[in-house]
Parts: C-alpha cells; structure tokens; sequence
C-alpha cells in the first residue's frame, strides 16, 4: 500500500515538475505518499464506515496530507523569506511546495 502512494505520488511530481531531478522527485513522492496514507487512516471518525480512495488520499484540496504538507510549506517558506526563525523541525524536503504546482509567490 505504501510503495502504491509513492508510486501514484511519484506520477503527480513527474507530470507538475519534470524538470526536477529524479531523486528529488522520489523524495517528495515518499513524504507524500507515505504521509497521505497515514493520514487517511487516522482522519475518519472510528465509528463511521471506511471508504478508500486513492484519489481522495492524495487530492490538492480539502481535507488532506498532501494540501496540510503543501500549506506547512508554504509558511516555513513565508518564515524564511522574512528571516524569522521558524520553532520545531521537519524531516520534510524544503522543495515540496513545488510538487503541488501552485504558483510561487513573491514579495
């Protein structure tokens, strides 16, 4: 199931950022991939009924790993352009924004 996500994930980076190298591409699919699916797991209500979708496990939008990855992101990025050190760690590649093809945005 996980090297399933990181496939899937893979062939979204491939198609938003060729131009990225392969190996970086294959980093931002396994934080993806892997965090997707554990988020799906964990986010429905234990008592409701389990629908799997990869579709929905890896959308852009709503309720999902991938868009809290992408908005994480995005304010460490804001962080660091504003020279403000940002408090916690991440093991995440600092490039994920790019994998989501939203539009970099400047000052």
């Amino acid at each position: 199931m996980l090297d399933e996500a990181e496939d899937r994930a893979f062939q979204v980076v491939s198609e938003k950022n060729p131009d990225l190298p392969e190996a970086e591409r294959k980093q931002i699919a396994r934080v993806v991939g892997i965090g997707a699916v554990k988020y799906a797991d964990l986010v429905p209500n234990r008592q409701s009924d389990y629908v799997f979708s990869w579709d929905k496990m890896l959308a852009l939008n709503g309720n999902t790993a991938p868009y809290l990855q992408y908005a994480y992101a995005r304010i460490r990025s804001i962080f660091r352009k504003g020279g403000l050190e940002a408090t916690g760690s991440s093991n995440a590649p600092e490039n994920i924004v790019v994998w989501f093809g939203f539009p970099q945005r400047s000052r």
